[in-house]
């Protein structure tokens, strides 16, 4: 077998010195903790280390394992890692037959639990949670892989089934040493498959491919990927799968399994030096495994060193994309940084690091992101460009940065909750600063004292942001100038909304909670023609206290599809409604229309299929893998192990 591994080779870099020590000084009373940034060695420096020696790959890494032998504990940087989910951008398009994954970009397609093919739905499950739930004690106490009837798998539904017939067609059991599966893909080739891509934080990613083809008798494997490391992203495009991942030597290579962590006395730290000492590079690189067979992903060439950045991490961001139709051809890339956030425009892919400067009292003074962009090319991702902006972007924030005619938009948070919305100018090689919001000419800040963002969403030449603290602002931003850009209208209303989505010019579809995180979940129409004076055209509150939807935290739980003839837009909102008093009611799937016609644009509810009430349970079943399918004429909701339909 013959694995073509296209990479760049970029180290074209000026020799490090051997400042890899975790806390540099900035100017006189400041210091750089975690991902530290330490002035350009000068030549007399490089001339009296002894890196020229050692591979500059190997150096960093080595370097980073020492800081973690000297069991110093690293401040994190990172935003609060509950900060709710922001927006998506993509609508399914018009004469589309069934409504696919609501997505970021359109054409970029997403991992979510269910997926379609050829008038087939197939639903991921996993029942190990539910089942030790509802355990007798006794078998509460047992291993629940000993114990449970079903742990997880995937279901396959028939959407043209009769009306009356709930039941999945087949059941596949997964085994459970996959790990946790972040989600589901359809390749539509030649040979189509189902992809499934699974992430366990010690034994790596495992990415299977299944014949997707019918009739099936069993899920029959076609593919059997393993990439090292921990998940952070991944995107479809067409026939290539990208997958974005973070490998530490020190959990992911077993070179290292002896490598104590966390030493206590010097005789655990002199193991560990002695480790460090012995192993070699190629025992800290990642290797891929293709159906059994091993390939060397990078080399000391192949990745990525930050000329301005010396970062005490000894952690790998890996992006592998794999041509599905050829899967022995394998481009990658490589930095050698700890990402936090992966977005992906069609022509590229977008990595952001966060970081801060503190002062001598360890109080932050200053927070900054790093944006490294790698163009798509046909030969694999190749690095063009970095640049820093102030604040953070934060950790898992995808919809923070958007691409849009050679400009990069991007949102960020300091420490002080103040925020900012920066533009730069791509070009082939680079990424130039342009502008930030707020600025001199327009000062208003985004968003009122100790407000932090909710909601983000780009849309062509705009910006809408959501901040919220005990009301919802809800900001219009032109974006039209990238080097000036200005806050056009506000509008504060009660509660917030998490999740903001464009229709048209003209309307915004808003999806949050009523008041605060306890409150009835709220659907809001907001009217933007007039962006100097944004309104709110219609306004639903579902339920009470409790009341909650997947997709506050998940933009993929949402279904949207527009229609043909200049009907309605049909949305889909999978809802578990509590009462006032706190007491669960029912669970079901919201069906959404939204007029767009001038002069009469308007969003009603439609109908609620209904699911279990508290007449038969005493608490909701509504899970995160539950999904509501829309067609022009039918609509279908995968609740609970069942496919239910209805008329539209």
């Amino acid at each position: 077998m013959t694995l073509n591994l296209n990479r760049t080779k970029w180290l074209t870099l000026p020799i490090l010195s051997l400042l890899f020590g975790l806390v540099s000084c900035k100017e006189s009373d400041e210091q750089v903790i975690e991902n530290n940034i330490d002035n350009e060695p000068t030549q007399e420096e490089n001339n009296e280390s002894d890196v020229s020696t050692i591979p500059l790959l190997e150096n960093y890494l080595k370097k980073g394992l020492e800081v973690k032998n000297a069991a110093v504990i690293q401040r994190d940087t990172n935003l609060n890692s509950d900060t709710v989910m922001i927006e998506s951008t993509s609508t399914s398009p018009a004469n589309s037959n069934y409504s696919d994954t609501n997505v970021q970009e359109t054409g970029i397609d997403e991992a979510d639990f269910v997926k379609h093919y050829d008038g087939y739905a197939f639903s991921y499950y996993d029942e190990r949670v539910y089942y030790y739930l509802e355990a007798s004690p006794a078998i509460a106490e047992t291993s629940i892989e000993n114990t449970s009837p079903y742990k997880q798998g995937i279901r396959v539904f028939d959407l043209n089934a009769p009306f009356n017939n709930n039941d999945p067609i087949f059941e596949f059991p997964l085994a459970d040493e996959l790990g946790t599966v972040s989600g589901l893909y359809i390749h539509q080739g030649e040979n189509p498959q189902l992809l499934l891509l699974a992430d366990d934080w010690k034994q790596g990613i495992q990415l299977r491919g299944y014949d997707a083809r019918l009739p099936m008798s069993n899920l029959i494997e076609k593919m059997n990927i393993h990439v090292p490391g921990r998940l952070l992203a991944s995107r479809k495009m067409d026939n290539k799968l990208y997958v974005v991942s973070s490998f530490q030597p020190i959990i992911h290579a077993p070179a290292l399994d002896s490598f104590i962590q966390y030493p206590t006395d010097e005789e655990q730290k002199k193991h560990n030096e002695e480790l460090i000492q012995n192993v070699t590079l190629e025992e800290l690189l990642p290797n891929m495994n293709i159906n059994g067979d091993e390939f060397t992903l990078i080399d000391q060439y192949s990745c990525h060193i930050p000329d301005d950045d010396i970062i005490a991490d000894a952690s790998l961001t890996l992006i592998s994309v794999i041509n599905l139709n050829d899967i022995t051809n394998i481009s990658s890339a490589c930095l050698a940084a700890n990402s936090n956030n992966t977005y992906v425009s069609y022509g590229a892919l977008y990595l952001s690091i966060d970081s801060a400067f503190y002062d001598i009292n360890g109080l932050e003074s200053e927070a900054f992101s790093d944006i490294y962009r790698f163009k798509l090319s046909d030969n694999g991702p190749i690095k063009a460009g970095k640049q820093r902006i102030n604040g953070r972007v934060g950790d898992n924030q995808p919809f923070r940065l958007s691409e849009y005619q050679e400009h990069l938009r991007v949102i960020t948070t300091d420490n002080q909750l103040l925020h900012q919305l920066h533009t730069l100018k791509l070009t082939d090689t680079e990424m130039t600063k342009l502008a930030s919001l707020p600025n001199v000419q327009n000062p208003e800040p985004i968003g009122k004292p100790g407000e932090d963002i909710f909601g983000v969403r780009f849309s062509q030449d705009r910006a809408y942001i959501v901040t919220f603290l005990t009301q919802d602002p809800f900001y219009v931003i032109d974006l039209k100038n990238p080097a000036s850009p200005k806050l056009l209208g506000e509008l504060e209303l009660p509660g917030f909304s998490t999740y903001l989505h464009p229709l048209n010019e003209k309307l915004v579809f808003g999806l949050g909670k009523e008041s605060n995180w306890s409150g009835g979940v709220k659907l809001a129409l907001f009217d933007v023609s007039v962006p100097s004076q944004p309104q709110v055209l219609t306004e639903l509150v579902v339920g009470d206290s409790y009341s909650y939807s997947p997709a506050l935290y998940n933009h993929r739980a949402l279904s949207f599809l527009s229609s043909n003839n200049g009907q309605p837009e049909k949305i889909a909102v999978p809802m578990s409604v509590y009462q006032s008093n706190f007491i669960w009611d029912f669970d079901g799937l919201y069906l959404l229309e939204v007029d767009l016609t001038s002069n009469n644009e308007s969003m009603r509810v439609h109908n609620i299929m209904t699911m279990e009430t508290n007449n038969s349970l005493n608490y909701s079943q509504l899970s995160s893998y539950d999904r509501g399918i829309l067609s022009q004429t039918k609509t279908f909701f995968i609740y609970n192990g069942k496919l239910f339909q209805q008329p539209w």
